[in-house]
């Protein structure tokens, strides 16, 4: 009886650990899949401006304070301003087609599965 029991004690105990290890890879998974799509969303925008070589990197520079959550400041008279989240701070930065187009990447990667959609 005793030996059942730490037998079923150290089966749960395997189980567990395999299922936490099987999301943790997901969630790495997911990260990465994420800034992949998150990458060539702004890549193809880019590519699709008529903009100058300089006015594209100095958007990606933009782009990068924003996935940092740098403050930024609308004008003189308004305090510094930390955006809530990337989409709000290209918006208010003028980028609303590119934050479009990074939401649309997004939410296609939201979906995740089993067994991550257990802890999601």
């Amino acid at each position: 009886m005793k030996t059942s029991f730490k037998k079923g004690v150290m089966g749960l105990f395997v189980l567990t650990a395999m299922l936490l290890s099987a999301a943790l890879a997901q969630v790495a998974q997911y990260v990465t899949s994420t800034n992949s799509a998150r990458a060539h969303a702004y890549t193809v925008y880019l590519e699709h401006q008529p903009w100058s070589h300089q006015r594209r990197i100095d958007a990606l520079h933009e782009l990068k304070r924003c996935e940092l959550g740098e403050p930024i400041r609308e004008d003189a008279t308004h305090p510094i301003i930390k955006p809530v989240n990337l989409y709000e701070c290209l918006n208010k930065k003028g980028f609303n087609e590119l934050s479009a187009a990074i939401k649309r990447s997004d939410e296609a990667m939201m979906p995740v599965s089993w067994p991550l959609s257990l802890f999601w």
